[in-house]
């Protein structure tokens, strides 16, 4: 599945529509400064993908392809930028807090109610994307409705969090269906022309590279 109209402006990557409370808000607008390069060049900040880290759930469900597979007791969701979703469907509740295992991906757990898959996720590592630059905490609770529409595909989801929200954070998004061979993606590769701090963007090397060196 290809995303289909995911929305525009800055509401869809860097957050301007999520209901953050203000001290949020504020951080995702000083970050937007930056990133439209009023800070200097040399202080674009690094998304996730930036610094070679997974997106992580939800951000991870963006504007990248993605492929389903369908066993017994699970649903697993190969995207287009390497991360995979693993989402159990035999009947068993959330990991018990005192043995979970937070990560990038989160716990996720479904059922289907007829043709809809219905997703709940949490535990979800706390360096993982809301957004581009947005970042979800402990608290952030994902829960998502898959419906597959003709030849399309429908992800209704609510994302709540008390501690960034002033409301859930709320959202549809489709997809098409493409025929075509899956996309092989690696987002940190040696031919990475950019110079990277720490957390921000230094350069970009565009001079042509020399004969015999990878492009």
């Amino acid at each position: 599945m290809l995303p289909r109209n995911p929305g525009s402006g800055t509401g869809f990557v860097f957050g301007g529509d999520v209901p953050l409370k203000p001290k949020y808000a504020a951080m995702r607008d000083e970050r937007m400064a930056a990133v439209r390069g009023e800070r200097g060049r040399d202080k674009i900040p690094l998304s996730n993908s930036g610094l070679c880290l997974p997106n992580g759930t939800p951000a991870n469900m963006g504007p990248v392809a993605h492929e389903y597979l369908f066993s017994p007791g699970r649903v697993t969701i190969l995207l287009e930028n390497s991360e995979i979703r693993r989402i159990w469907t035999d009947g068993r509740p959330h990991v018990p807090a005192e043995l979970s295992n937070p990560s990038f991906s989160g716990d996720s757990i479904g059922h289907w109610e007829g043709d809809t898959l219905v997703v709940d996720t949490i535990n979800i590592f706390p360096e993982a994307e809301l957004y581009i630059g947005g970042r979800v905490t402990e608290q952030t609770h994902v829960s998502e409705r898959i419906t597959r529409v003709g030849n399309r595909m429908r992800i209704d989801t609510v994302v709540e969090d008390p501690e960034l929200f002033e409301k859930p954070w709320v959202y549809t998004r489709w997809y098409d269906h493409e025929d075509g061979p899956p996309i092989d993606y690696n987002s940190c590769t040696e031919g990475d022309r950019a110079k990277k701090g720490e957390e921000t963007l230094l350069d970009i090397n565009f001079a042509a590279p020399k004969e015999g060196q990878q492009k």
